[in-house]
């Protein structure tokens, strides 16, 4: 398999995220790779790596949902903090007017920004603004000014 290493990354995402054994999640998330494999369209999808990490991301949650190992919502809801049940639409509220413009990126393509890194995410916001006509100076300053007010 030569995606081997994006198997082992979404089974160890889960096994930090969720406390369950590594190699379950392995297991599962190799199914659910052949299984990728089997069913991809090349004609239909455009990256093989995103359609089979969504498939193991699906199966591996499926598989913790049967195994009642991911908590509902409604069992920890209460142990949330009220500062981090704010709405998406507070938060956007509250950064200043020249970072929507990275904001309104990361929400239309946020399938294509959940499975990336930060960097590659940060390279592929920079490489949109400059296709809007944003100058370099400009994109600095607008995600210095996302991580003040992120912070």
């Amino acid at each position: 398999m030569k995606d081997i290493n994006l198997i082992r990354k979404i089974a160890w995402t889960f096994q930090v995220k969720y406390n369950v054994e590594f190699e379950e999640l392995f297991c599962e998330a190799s199914l659910a790779y052949c299984e990728a494999l089997q069913s991809f369209d090349p004609l239909k999808n455009s990256k093989f790596s995103y359609y089979a990490y969504k498939r193991m991301e699906w199966r591996l949650l499926d598989f913790l949902n049967m195994e009642n190992k991911i908590e509902t919502v409604e069992d920890t809801y209460e142990e949330v903090p009220a500062t981090i049940r704010t709405p998406f639409e507070e938060l956007l509220q509250s950064l200043p007017t020249e970072v929507l413009p990275i904001v309104k990126i990361v929400t239309e393509n946020k399938d294509r920004f959940e499975i990336m890194s930060p960097t590659s995410s940060r390279h592929e916001i920079t490489e949109a603004l400059r296709q809007q006509g944003w100058s370099w100076p400009v994109i600095q300053d607008t995600f210095r000014a996302l991580k003040l007010a992120l912070n």
